[in-house]
């Protein structure tokens, strides 16, 4: 894929070609368990040349998304054989030629976006079998014939762009039945005297123009789009979020005014938290910013994660981060992964981190951490991994660590931490690894927390090294 599209000329290539495990390279996104490629993305990357045909031998590929780029040829006429594909999206590229009759045969397609290229030809009446298509973007090609009846078979067809093309005809009275149902938006060019294509159901005639500044979030104009962005970011940062006293926030908001980024409240808000943590972690200054604040979409920006555009993974480790971890990031509801370790974050966690209740992993070893551990941290039962060694984290254990019950991982050493060692740690039935040492706890451990050793408990290591041991332990691994 690389040497088919002209990789050596790509405006941003890291990783390619290296000796790492191609799931991370770019923007590549793999299951996580098979270490399979499910998402081939590299949109506004100038790309060039063309798509190879072998692409289909990825058995797992759900999504490709390459528009915005000089990608030429063809659709490979083996597309069908991307039998998992639910998104094609090549639009903005000069490719060319007829859609392959194997498109028509993936039937959990759901979005066909390959809008502004050269393609040409007619649409086949087997566009029928699409069942699943909720998004159809065709316009500004040279497609000729008439728009099929068979349109009609797509009952979860949302919107659906014909306009720019030389289709003549008139739209079928069935393709206008579904407007009103789940048809929301249809576009032909239906203007003129007389139109290229009779349309009397057709939201939009010619070239695609909104009514409003953006109609997504109902703003007509750009006054009121600043308006009511402004609105939407202060329900997830606070009244005050945009004071003179809060430039990073000031600037994340600035970040999306200036590039009148227009989409649902949630999109936005997705946006605006992403560009948040770029400017509370000091993003100027890290090792490698590439693609953060581009003009892609935030789930390309970095190592960030995301199924179906939705970020699930926030990762940078090692990669000269600062400031501060802002509290908003738990405004991201399906976030399972946080990995920041090997920086320089400071501040305290955030006291709402329980409210990334979707957690899996939180890592941010190695950094300069202060305060306490927050309590509500001890909300995200669902929580696996807990990696916090190495910064300068302070005061007692709750009692409340016992609510992580799935917990497998947990990793406290070499902070400040005091107190003893709460026995609740019994109730963590699958834990594996509990690292207490060079902290300041004092005590016994637990007979209770010993009872693990026979079950999953492989390392437990705390202070118990000393004359006489700061900690007292007869059951752990290592004494430090």
């Amino acid at each position: 894929f690389y040497f088919a599209t002209d990789g050596e000329n790509w405006t941003d290539a890291s990783n390619w070609l290296s000796s790492s495990h191609e799931c991370d390279w770019g923007t590549i996104d793999c299951n996580t368990e098979t270490q399979t490629i499910r998402v081939l993305s590299n949109d506004n990357n100038n790309l060039g040349g063309t798509i190879p045909f072998e692409v289909c031998f990825l058995p797992s590929l759900t999504v490709i998304d390459l528009d915005s780029n000089q990608i030429g040829g063809t659709i490979p006429d083996s597309i069908g054989d991307c039998s998992n594909l639910q998104t094609i999206d090549v639009d903005n590229n000069v490719m060319s030629g007829t859609i392959p009759a194997s498109l028509y045969s993936i039937q959990g397609l759901q979005s066909l976006d390959i809008d502004t290229n050269q393609f040409s030809g007619i649409i086949s009446a087997e566009i029928s079998s699409l069942t699943n298509l909720d998004y159809l973007s065709m316009h500004k090609n040279i497609f000729t014939g008439t728009i099929p009846t068979e349109i009609a078979n797509l009952g979860e067809l949302e919107i659906a762009y014909f306009d720019e093309n030389k289709f003549t005809g008139t739209m079928p009275a069935e393709v206008c039945a579904l407007v009103g149902n789940s048809l929301v938006t249809i576009t032909s060019d239906c203007s003129g005297t007389p139109p290229e294509v009779e349309c009397i159901c057709c939201t939009g005639c010619g070239p695609s123009e909104r009514k409003d500044f953006c109609d997504e979030i109902e703003a007509a104009t750009e006054l009121e789009y600043n308006d009511k962005i402004e609105t939407i970011f202060k329900g997830i940062s606070g009244d005050n979020a945009f004071d003179e006293n809060d430039s990073d926030r000031s600037a994340a908001l600035d970040f999306i005014r200036n590039e009148q980024f227009c989409a649902e409240e949630a999109a936005l808000v997705q946006r605006y938290i992403s560009a948040l943590f770029y400017f509370a972690t000091d993003g100027e200054n890290w090792t490698d910013a590439s693609t953060w604040l581009s003009s892609s979409h935030e789930c390309d920006w970095g190592k960030t994660f995301c199924i179906d555009l939705v970020i699930t993974d926030l990762s940078s480790d090692e990669n000269g981060l600062g400031g501060t971890l802002p509290f908003e990031i738990c405004g991201l509801p399906f976030l399972e992964v946080i990995d920041l370790d090997g920086n320089n974050i400071g501040g305290s966690l955030p006291e709402s981190i329980g409210d990334c209740k979707n957690l899996l992993t939180l890592d941010i070893d190695k950094n300069s951490l202060t305060g306490t551990i927050p309590e509500s941290l001890y909300s995200i039962t669902g929580l696996r991994n807990l990696d916090l060694d190495n910064n300068n984290l302070q005061g007692p254990l709750s009692n409340d660590i016992g609510n992580l019950e799935d917990l497998e991982n947990l990793s406290l050493w070499e902070n400040r931490l005091t107190g003893t060692i709460p026995s609740s740690i019994a109730n963590l039935g699958n834990l594996t690894i509990a690292y207490f040492d060079t902290n300041e706890f004092t005590g016994v451990m637990p007979v209770e927390v010993c009872s693990l050793r026979d079950i999953k408990l492989d390392n437990l290591v705390v202070d118990c090294g000393g004359n006489p041991p700061e900690v007292e332990c007869n059951c752990c691994s290592q004494c430090a």
